[in-house]
């Protein structure tokens, strides 16, 4: 049995192997860690970099309306953060990493313009929110809806009366059928009425030349008669047309204020409920001039008459004197009674001037402009106006974040906490009335003013005609002007149209002399007592000489007209016009090329860095020419 043989060295060379792996080991632990630790830093440095760059905002923009965004282009914001990664990236110590950036890229970037301005309408809640508190924001919505819901009776008041109107119009072209009937009526009295006499005119006459002569009488005397029966069935015909079409707008009215009764205060509701009611009575009693009777007289007499003129014509055609012929046409003409052809009225001429008619003075005075009306000194209104290259509207999409109640809510009272409108307003802006802009978004000063005057005119105008009714002595001189004006007597829908016509001019020229005095910084109370009434019914065109001493108890200012306009307003043309106007009022105080299309509100970016290789020999697979990549992305937003 051969002995082994001891290998010299053995061991040594194992534990040199151990070592080399335990060496190898601890390199790419080293490595990795290096690495990893690289990574970190240029995740801190790319997060540094932009938050450097984001707290360079628009400062102005922040102190004056609150919100904050770079006004940067994509470019110039990527050489800044590139700057500024560079700089982070050295170290000048002992550089163990070898950190390089490579390359920045814009992965995404929202300006201030993007999905509608929904990330500046985020930061004005969010701000607001901060200003008042979350109870405050929830008082201001409950604020809201208390004060629009006063607005709101005054917009349905007006629709009530606005679709009365248009039913009464349709009844005033009605009575102008009437009226055609009864002129036309008159007109058979002068043409002579009895069949029976020129019948007897004819079959009398003792000769031939006699007997033509009287036949052409009756034939002039027929073909009138019955040319003006025509206009009597035509004219009775259009009135039962326009009588129907006025009574199924009545009887609208009355289901569209059904159906609006729970949105309603209920004494409002009782108001315009009585109104309609009597009106609708009214209509169903249309045919008090007796209408149908009348029509039915006419065709009947002119059938008998269409008959008799056959008759007639036979008669003189055939041999002179036939006895049988002259009984047979006697009796025909005798039960043809055109007396009873008439109206249950008399016609009468108006007895009141068109020229002294209150709706034309109302009319002819908002003719004239209604900021001529409404302001003190028209004269000193602002000019400025809205070029068509400063409109950021056309550049934005539809609004696509929340549009709830108090957002709306608490976006309102930004709006007239930041911008100013008539009431307030100061030099240095590029519309002098803003919250009108808003409201409105005409591109000149005047013509927005003038759309909100209009706006609360109509608002208060429908208040004012419940204050009317309400006031026994206002409704009882309506009535009375009225009847003077009715044009026909003796029809209580007739009179009661006209009133309607008279109270809706009566209050518009009231509303009017409220928004002078709104405009002048007063209060009107919402449905006004006697006493707080401004004008007479003669009194309508003296707007110029109403001025209050002192407010309204329990009434309503400018700022709340305009805060429920706002209320009702689509939110996205809100959202547009308010980023309008700041946009130029920052162009004019501070910088005439800013513009929001260039204000960044958000970006993520990938970043590109290099981390030098220490121990190449050891360098993990990943690892490519002389160092490791390391991609970073990063997210930043206000």
């Amino acid at each position: 049995m051969k002995k082994g043989v001891a290998l010299k060295g053995s061991i040594t060379i194992f534990l040199a192997m151990i070592f080399t792996v335990l060496l190898a080991f601890v390199c790419v632990l080293l490595e990795n860690a290096r690495v990893s630790s690289a990574a970190s830093k240029a995740e801190g440095i790319t997060y540094m970099g932009l938050d450097s760059c984001f707290a360079e905002y628009a400062k102005e923009l922040f102190d004056e309306y609150g919100v904050m965004y770079i006004w940067s282009d994509e470019q110039s914001l990527i050489e800044h953060l590139n700057t500024l990664a560079d700089y982070n990236c050295q170290n000048k110590i002992k550089d163990i990493y070898g950190l390089r950036l490579q390359s920045i890229d814009m992965e995404y970037r929202e300006n201030a313009l993007d999905n509608g301005g929904k990330d500046f309408e985020s930061q004005v809640y969010r701000y607001m929110k901060y200003k008042l508190g979350e109870d405050a924001l929830n008082g201001l919505a409950d604020k809201v809806k208390e004060k629009s819901g006063l607005l709101k009776d005054a917009e349905k008041v007006s629709d009530v009366y606005n679709k009365i109107t248009e039913c009464s119009d349709e009844f005033k072209d009605a009575e102008e059928c009437v009226l055609n009937v009864s002129k036309s009526v008159e007109k058979l009295d002068e043409a002579g009425r009895d069949a029976e006499e020129m019948v007897v005119g004819v079959t009398s006459s003792v000769d031939k030349t006699d007997m033509e002569n009287k036949y052409s009488e009756y034939k002039t005397w027929s073909e009138t008669t019955l040319k003006i029966m025509a206009d009597i069935k035509q004219n009775t015909d259009e009135f039962d047309r326009k009588s129907e079409n006025a009574g199924k707008k009545a009887e609208d009215i009355q289901r569209y204020l059904a159906d609006t009764k729970e949105d309603m205060d209920e004494d409002v509701y009782q108001s315009l409920e009585t109104e309609v009611s009597d009106i609708c009575n009214k209509f169903n009693d249309a045919d008090g001039y007796g209408i149908q009777a009348c029509k039915k007289m006419t065709e009947e007499s002119e059938k008998g008459l269409k008959e008799l003129d056959k008759y007639m014509d036979d008669y003189a055609s055939g041999g002179f004197c036939d006895v049988e012929k002259a009984s047979s046409i006697s009796e025909l003409a005798a039960n043809i009674k055109l007396s009873d052809i008439g109206l249950n009225i008399e016609y009468a001429e108006t007895n009141g001037d068109k020229s002294d008619d209150v709706s034309d003075k109302v009319n002819n005075m908002l003719d004239g402009g209604i900021l001529k009306l409404v302001v003190k000194e028209p004269d000193k209104l602002s000019d400025k106006s809205m070029k068509d290259s400063e409109i950021i509207s056309e550049e934005m999409e539809e609004y696509s974040g929340e549009d709830s109640v108090i957002r709306k809510a608490v976006f309102g009272q930004y709006i007239l906490d930041h911008l100013k409108n008539y009431t307030e307003t100061v030099e240095n802006t590029g519309l002098c009335y803003e919250v009108e802009y808003v409201i409105s978004g005409k591109q000149a000063d005047k013509e927005n003013l003038a759309y909100v005057a209009k706006k609360i005119a109509a608002l208060r105008s429908g208040f004012n005609m419940i204050s009317i009714f309400r006031d026994s002595v206002k409704e009882k001189e309506t009535y009375v002007m009225a009847a003077a004006i009715a044009g026909v007597t003796g029809m209580p829908l007739v009179i009661k149209v006209v009133q309607i016509g008279l109270i809706s001019s009566w209050a518009m020229a009231e509303s009017v002399a409220d928004v002078r005095n709104l405009m002048d910084g007063k209060k009107v109370a919402v449905i006004k007592s006697p006493e707080q009434w401004n004008l007479s019914l003669q009194q309508i065109t003296n707007i110029g000489g109403v001025t209050k001493e002192e407010d309204d108890r329990g009434g309503l200012g400018y700022g709340d007209y305009l805060r429920f306009l706002l209320s009702m307003q689509k939110y996205s043309d809100q959202i547009k016009r308010t980023m309008n106007i700041i946009q130029l009022n920052m162009q004019k105080r501070y910088n005439e090329e800013f513009k929001f299309s260039n204000c960044i509100n958000s970006v993520q970016v990938r970043c590109e860095y290099t981390v030098k290789k220490l121990f190449n020999n050891f360098a993990p697979s990943f690892a490519t020419g002389d160092g490791y990549s390391i991609p970073i992305s990063q997210k930043y937003r206000y």
